[in-house]
């Protein structure tokens, strides 16, 4: 069953939410998918033509169609960065430590997030990871709690459009993409983000890239609004995907 707003199907249940507020006297307006799967094989990734080329890219929406998305958010852009630890879909792309915080999807559905050096590589691969994000920051503490300091660069510190990933318990997730740099909406800074996840009840939320790239498509069409007006080429894609699902063929028929 699909809406304007929503998917279910015996595998995977979506519901999206458009929300308003302030921050600062500024307009926000934001939307949350609220997302339950049965199974890891619902929550994958997309990689730009499926090319871990540096930085091969393919427009937002050819991405999301290739991956058969019924929802999708932008990801890391993975293929813009040449170190950390990441992984898609069980595949490791690169090794390594950096300063970026990671968020980590195991085979079991549950979700970690880790600060900068403070992982061992081997020690969670021990845990059979599927998925490894490096973007950032960690937005809750191990409570539950919106962070009271966050380490950033002063770009990502400013009020911008946002794309976050938030996790309940192992099937049970949400997407949040905020539009920003428009009239509608000026964007939201980190710890505002952090809060609304808290306030949602997540036990992990991870901040994802934002500006231009922050885009939510549901049903193969742009759900949000990006900040430069146009579909806007990424690196990779974070997806909800459903065997029940059929993509509407050229001429609009199932």
């Amino acid at each position: 069953i699909i809406t304007e707003n929503s998917y279910k199907s015996p595998e995977v249940s979506i519901t999206i939410d458009t929300r308003e507020t302030t921050q600062d006297g500024h307009p926000v307006v934001y939307y949350v998918a609220d997302i339950y799967v049965a199974s890891m094989d619902n929550f994958v990734t997309k990689v730009a033509n499926d090319d871990m080329s540096y930085y091969s890219t393919q427009n937002s929406e050819a991405l999301d169609k290739a991956a058969n998305a019924i929802l999708s958010i932008c990801g890391d852009f993975l293929t813009y960065q040449k170190g950390g630890f990441m992984m898609r879909n069980g595949e490791i792309y690169v090794d390594d430590h950096n300063l970026n915080s990671i968020c980590v999807l195991y085979s079991n559905g549950e979700m970690e997030t880790y600060d900068g050096k403070s992982y061992k590589i081997d020690d969670i691969k021990e845990k059979d990871p599927v998925q490894v994000w490096s973007f950032g920051p960690a937005l809750l503490d191990e409570n539950g709690q919106a962070r009271s300091k966050y380490t950033v660069s002063s770009t990502v510190a400013q009020r911008n459009p946002r794309s976050a990933v938030g996790y309940y318990e192992p099937g049970h997730y949400c997407f949040i993409v905020v539009d920003g740099r428009q009239k509608h909406s000026a964007g939201i800074k980190i710890p505002p983000l952090a809060k609304i996840f808290e306030e949602l009840g997540c036990t992990v939320a991870y901040n994802l890239d934002g500006g231009g790239s922050a885009v939510m498509m549901f049903d193969h069409k742009t759900f949000s609004k990006q900040s430069n007006g146009a579909d806007r080429k990424l690196g990779d894609l974070l997806v909800i995907r459903d065997a029940y699902y059929d993509t509407p063929n050229e001429e609009g028929a199932e």
